[in-house]
């Protein structure tokens, strides 16, 4: 009888396991030529450009940082 509990608990446990194996096969599917890589892309593309206009505007941002902090510095120095 305990052989039989354990044979049916194990049988239950491979098809569970298989069930969710399967599962996540197809999602994985469903990700790489689904939609959902289409945002993926776009999340990166926009980051490349965000990268690119801080190379390129590198001079222009560290000129206002370093007056802010100028600012920041005479101010503190005041109070």
């Amino acid at each position: 009888m305990l052989l039989q509990n354990l044979a049916e608990l194990q049988y239950s446990l491979d098809a569970f396991l298989l069930s969710r194996w399967e599962q996540c096969k197809k999602k994985r599917k469903e990700l790489l030529h689904g939609n959902d890589a289409l945002g993926t892309i776009e999340l990166v593309l926009i980051i490349v450009v965000l990268i690119s206009l801080v190379v390129i505007f590198r001079d222009r941002i560290q000129k206002v940082l370093n007056d802010i902090l100028k600012k920041i510095e005479s101010n503190a120095k005041n109070v």
